[in-house]
């Protein structure tokens, strides 16, 4: 990497930062911080559920000796919000509809109620819904018809993303 960017003449002094897209379920803690909770569409990496995903891959980038380090962790609707909201302030929600979809709605902080960071600048936050997970307690089992349930028993990930499967 390093040669390349001698070739293309970019400085290799200055240490890059990059922001991560990782379309996986997360615990995040901090911008740059957040343990993968499960693997989904059909992905099953052994020894990374529960690891910080954002160590992994700065370690990966310190061990080829590359000047970057990873800013930001976000998913694809929040960078799909977060893009939008770049030409167009006015934007308040993410979407994607792919293989999987998923949703996120920037909300007031004052609505937060697991909030455990700063409130002094803080006004808004962007709220992932995960939404293809919202049935994962059954709550909304009385809509689910035999087909559902017939794909959701043939995926690999039973009891989970009831509404989003393959």
């Amino acid at each position: 990497m390093n040669l390349w960017k001698k070739e293309h003449l970019l400085n290799t002094d200055i240490c890059d930062s990059l922001g991560f897209t990782f379309s996986f379920p997360c615990q995040q803690d901090d911008l740059a911080s957040a343990k993968l909770t499960t693997w989904t569409k059909c992905f099953n990496c052994s020894n990374v559920v529960n690891k910080d995903i954002v160590k992994l891959l700065q370690d990966a980038i310190n061990e080829k000796y590359i000047n970057t380090k990873c800013v930001a962790l976000v998913n694809d609707t929040v960078e799909t919000l977060m893009s939008c909201a770049y030409k167009n302030p006015s934007t308040i929600i993410g979407l994607i509809l792919g293989t999987e979809t998923n949703a996120c709605y920037i909300e007031n902080l004052d609505k937060i109620g697991t909030w455990n960071g700063d409130y002094n600048d803080l006004k808004q936050v962007i709220i992932n819904t995960e939404r293809s997970a919202f049935s994962d307690n059954g709550c909304f089992n009385f809509i689910r018809t035999k087909y559902d349930e017939e794909v959701h028993l043939s995926s690999i990930n039973r009891g989970k993303k009831k509404f989003s499967k393959k």
